[in-house]
Protein backbone atom coordinates (compact mmCIF):
# COMPACT_ATOMS: atom_id res chain seq x y z
CA UNK A 1 0.00 0.00 0.00
CA UNK A 2 1.62 3.50 -0.71
CA UNK A 3 1.54 5.49 2.30
CA UNK A 4 1.29 8.55 0.87
CA UNK A 5 -2.37 8.15 0.34
CA UNK A 6 -2.84 7.57 3.97
CA UNK A 7 0.12 10.46 4.99
CA UNK A 8 1.00 7.97 8.75
CA UNK A 9 4.97 6.15 9.10
CA UNK A 10 4.90 2.54 7.94
CA UNK A 11 4.60 1.56 11.93
CA UNK A 12 1.50 3.40 12.38
CA UNK A 13 -0.06 1.19 8.91
CA UNK A 14 0.95 -1.53 9.75
CA UNK A 15 -0.86 -1.60 13.30
CA UNK A 16 -3.98 -0.34 11.73
CA UNK A 17 -4.18 -2.86 9.18
CA UNK A 18 -3.47 -5.95 12.18
CA UNK A 19 -5.92 -4.32 14.57
CA UNK A 20 -3.40 -3.22 16.81
CA UNK A 21 -5.23 -0.97 19.42
CA UNK A 22 -2.88 1.59 19.97
CA UNK A 23 -3.39 3.29 16.98
CA UNK A 24 -5.61 7.01 17.34
CA UNK A 25 -9.36 6.84 15.92
CA UNK A 26 -7.38 9.55 13.11
CA UNK A 27 -4.48 6.96 11.96
CA UNK A 28 -7.20 3.99 11.70
CA UNK A 29 -9.23 6.74 9.33
CA UNK A 30 -6.85 7.44 7.10
CA UNK A 31 -5.44 3.78 7.16
CA UNK A 32 -9.01 2.29 6.59
CA UNK A 33 -9.69 4.77 3.51
CA UNK A 34 -6.41 4.81 1.66
CA UNK A 35 -6.86 0.82 1.91
CA UNK A 36 -10.39 0.97 0.63
CA UNK A 37 -8.93 3.36 -2.11
CA UNK A 38 -6.22 1.26 -3.18
CA UNK A 39 -8.16 -1.79 -3.38
CA UNK A 40 -5.86 -3.32 -0.61
CA UNK A 41 -6.38 -6.46 0.91
CA UNK A 42 -3.94 -8.10 4.00
CA UNK A 43 -1.78 -11.34 2.55
CA UNK A 44 -4.11 -14.04 5.36
CA UNK A 45 -1.18 -16.59 5.32
CA UNK A 46 1.52 -14.04 6.40
CA UNK A 47 -0.49 -12.93 9.03
CA UNK A 48 -1.22 -16.40 10.18
CA UNK A 49 2.52 -16.80 10.08
CA UNK A 50 2.25 -14.09 12.93
CA UNK A 51 -0.48 -14.71 14.80
CA UNK A 52 -0.24 -18.78 14.54
CA UNK A 53 -3.73 -18.49 13.46
CA UNK A 54 -5.93 -18.91 10.35
CA UNK A 55 -8.82 -18.20 12.15
CA UNK A 56 -10.29 -20.86 9.52
CA UNK A 57 -11.80 -24.33 9.62
CA UNK A 58 -11.38 -27.61 7.02
CA UNK A 59 -14.89 -29.35 6.75
CA UNK A 60 -14.53 -32.45 4.01
CA UNK A 61 -17.83 -34.02 3.56
CA UNK A 62 -18.49 -37.36 1.12
CA UNK A 63 -21.52 -35.75 -0.76
CA UNK A 64 -22.60 -32.07 -1.38
CA UNK A 65 -25.53 -33.39 -3.19
CA UNK A 66 -26.61 -35.32 0.01
CA UNK A 67 -29.49 -33.08 1.66
CA UNK A 68 -27.95 -34.45 4.83
CA UNK A 69 -24.95 -33.18 3.90
CA UNK A 70 -25.84 -29.39 2.61
CA UNK A 71 -27.56 -29.20 5.57
CA UNK A 72 -24.79 -29.97 8.16
CA UNK A 73 -22.69 -27.67 5.97
CA UNK A 74 -24.51 -24.96 6.10
CA UNK A 75 -24.86 -25.67 9.89
CA UNK A 76 -21.53 -25.54 10.70
CA UNK A 77 -20.66 -22.68 8.43
CA UNK A 78 -23.11 -20.27 10.34
CA UNK A 79 -21.73 -21.88 13.88
CA UNK A 80 -18.28 -20.90 12.99
CA UNK A 81 -19.06 -17.48 11.79
CA UNK A 82 -20.13 -16.58 15.11
CA UNK A 83 -16.74 -17.15 16.36
CA UNK A 84 -15.65 -15.12 13.66
CA UNK A 85 -13.96 -18.12 11.77
CA UNK A 86 -14.33 -19.13 7.88
CA UNK A 87 -15.13 -22.55 6.80
CA UNK A 88 -13.15 -24.10 3.75
CA UNK A 89 -14.91 -26.73 2.08
CA UNK A 90 -14.32 -29.96 0.13
CA UNK A 91 -16.88 -32.74 -1.47
CA UNK A 92 -15.01 -35.56 -1.52
CA UNK A 93 -17.39 -36.89 -4.23
CA UNK A 94 -17.52 -40.28 -1.98
CA UNK A 95 -13.89 -40.70 -2.81
CA UNK A 96 -11.15 -41.61 -0.73
CA UNK A 97 -8.50 -40.04 -3.32
CA UNK A 98 -10.54 -36.77 -3.31
CA UNK A 99 -10.70 -36.45 0.51
CA UNK A 100 -6.94 -36.84 0.75
CA UNK A 101 -6.52 -34.43 -2.08
CA UNK A 102 -8.48 -31.97 0.18
CA UNK A 103 -6.79 -33.12 2.84
CA UNK A 104 -3.38 -32.42 1.57
CA UNK A 105 -5.06 -28.57 0.61
CA UNK A 106 -6.24 -28.15 3.99
CA UNK A 107 -3.01 -28.82 5.87
CA UNK A 108 -1.11 -26.44 3.66
CA UNK A 109 -3.65 -23.69 4.13
CA UNK A 110 -2.66 -24.17 8.09
CA UNK A 111 -6.30 -24.91 9.02
CA UNK A 112 -6.87 -24.45 12.49
CA UNK A 113 -9.16 -27.49 12.59
CA UNK A 114 -10.75 -29.58 10.49
CA UNK A 115 -14.50 -31.03 10.45
CA UNK A 116 -14.71 -34.50 8.08
CA UNK A 117 -17.05 -37.64 7.33
CA UNK A 118 -14.01 -39.64 6.57
CA UNK A 119 -13.86 -42.21 4.13
CA UNK A 120 -11.11 -44.99 3.71
CA UNK A 121 -9.13 -46.49 6.72
CA UNK A 122 -6.25 -45.86 9.28
CA UNK A 123 -3.64 -45.45 6.54
CA UNK A 124 -5.75 -42.82 4.17
CA UNK A 125 -6.13 -40.59 7.05
CA UNK A 126 -2.87 -41.13 9.11
CA UNK A 127 -1.71 -37.68 7.20
CA UNK A 128 -4.54 -35.82 9.39
CA UNK A 129 -4.18 -37.73 12.45
CA UNK A 130 -0.55 -37.32 12.49
CA UNK A 131 -0.73 -33.34 11.88
CA UNK A 132 -1.97 -32.63 15.38
CA UNK A 133 -4.69 -30.64 13.59
CA UNK A 134 -7.78 -30.95 16.25
CA UNK A 135 -10.11 -32.73 14.24
CA UNK A 136 -13.87 -33.96 15.02
CA UNK A 137 -15.84 -36.56 12.68
CA UNK A 138 -19.42 -36.32 11.52
CA UNK A 139 -22.17 -39.07 10.80
CA UNK A 140 -19.02 -41.79 10.52
CA UNK A 141 -16.28 -43.17 12.61
CA UNK A 142 -13.59 -45.01 11.18
CA UNK A 143 -12.67 -48.59 12.84
CA UNK A 144 -9.71 -48.44 15.15
CA UNK A 145 -9.06 -44.73 15.25
CA UNK A 146 -9.95 -43.07 18.38
CA UNK A 147 -11.01 -39.17 16.94
CA UNK A 148 -13.53 -36.90 18.25
CA UNK A 149 -17.12 -37.99 16.79
CA UNK A 150 -20.50 -35.92 16.21
CA UNK A 151 -23.53 -39.31 14.92
CA UNK A 152 -26.70 -39.83 15.45
CA UNK A 153 -28.01 -41.96 17.78
CA UNK A 154 -29.95 -44.66 14.97
CA UNK A 155 -30.36 -47.48 17.92
CA UNK A 156 -32.62 -45.18 20.20
CA UNK A 157 -34.48 -43.57 17.08
CA UNK A 158 -35.61 -46.60 16.17
CA UNK A 159 -35.75 -47.78 19.17
CA UNK A 160 -37.95 -45.04 20.56
CA UNK A 161 -40.18 -44.93 17.15
CA UNK A 162 -40.87 -48.98 17.44
CA UNK A 163 -41.91 -48.56 20.99
CA UNK A 164 -44.24 -45.72 20.28
CA UNK A 165 -46.00 -47.62 16.93
CA UNK A 166 -46.40 -50.76 19.67
CA UNK A 167 -48.23 -48.54 22.89
CA UNK A 168 -50.80 -47.53 20.06
CA UNK A 169 -50.82 -51.00 19.72
CA UNK A 170 -49.13 -51.82 16.35
CA UNK A 171 -48.02 -55.15 15.83
CA UNK A 172 -46.79 -55.46 11.84
CA UNK A 173 -44.62 -52.83 11.40
CA UNK A 174 -42.90 -51.71 8.07
CA UNK A 175 -39.11 -50.65 8.43
CA UNK A 176 -38.03 -48.90 4.61
CA UNK A 177 -33.91 -48.83 4.86
CA UNK A 178 -31.31 -47.35 2.36
CA UNK A 179 -28.68 -49.57 0.96
CA UNK A 180 -27.02 -51.69 3.18
CA UNK A 181 -24.38 -50.09 4.80
CA UNK A 182 -21.29 -51.50 3.12
CA UNK A 183 -22.70 -50.63 -0.59
CA UNK A 184 -23.25 -47.28 -0.25
CA UNK A 185 -20.26 -46.65 2.36
CA UNK A 186 -16.65 -47.38 1.82
CA UNK A 187 -14.43 -50.05 3.52
CA UNK A 188 -13.86 -49.36 7.09
CA UNK A 189 -16.11 -46.92 7.96
CA UNK A 190 -19.48 -47.75 10.05
CA UNK A 191 -22.76 -46.66 11.60
CA UNK A 192 -23.06 -46.37 15.76
CA UNK A 193 -25.09 -49.30 16.60
CA UNK A 194 -24.19 -51.35 13.50
CA UNK A 195 -24.67 -54.77 14.43
CA UNK A 196 -27.96 -54.30 16.93
CA UNK A 197 -30.40 -56.12 16.53
CA UNK A 198 -34.24 -55.22 16.93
Amino acid sequence: MNLWHAGVSVATASRVLSGHPSTSAEARTAVTEAAQELGFRPNAQARSLRKTTTETIGLVLPDVRNPFFADLAHAIEQRARDFKYLTLFGNANESAEQQDRYFDVLLSQRVDGLIAAPLGDLASLRSILDSGIPTVFVDRVIADIDVPSVTPDNVTGIQEAVRHLTDQGHRRIGYIAGPPWHRHHPPGTQPRGHHRRW
